[in-house]
């Protein structure tokens, strides 16, 4: 079963699939159901458990202690950001022959020496 209809069973309090549960799937669970301020008392009780029981077990108590809900909370992840590249560093990465993992290396020093505003007109670059 995935971690979410985990989730929506243990808040529904409908009958799941708990056979061959990886070890990871209670610090999985405590990572989600942590978010909803009702769930901490009882992840409170809990959470000594984690390392010392299965994780059928730790499933059975989260099912026990979680309050029940008709509709469970929507949980949404938290999607890495792209950073947004700036004109200005292509330009230099291209000028000065450097891959971006050269670039990222050297930013702190870029940083303070850089003068961007001299620079990007000096190499016509446009917006930033």
């Amino acid at each position: 079963m995935d971690a979410f209809d985990l989730i929506n069973s243990i808040y529904k309090k409908q009958p799941m699939n708990a056979v061959g549960l990886e070890s990871h799937v209670g610090i999985l669970l405590n990572s989600w159901l942590r978010l909803n301020p009702d769930n901490l008392p009882a992840l409170k009780k809990i959470n000594q458990f984690l390392y010392y029981v299965t994780p059928q077990h730790y499933l059975i108590l989260l099912f026990l202690l979680i309050p029940h809900r008709p509709y469970p909370p929507r949980y949404q992840y938290i999607k890495k950001k792209e950073k947004e590249e700036n004109s200005l560093d292509k330009k230099l990465c291209y000028v000065l022959g450097w891959s971006k993992h050269e670039l990222e290396i050297h930013r702190p020093l870029l940083d303070k020496v850089l003068d961007r505003d001299y620079w990007k007109k000096e190499l016509a670059v446009k917006g930033d």
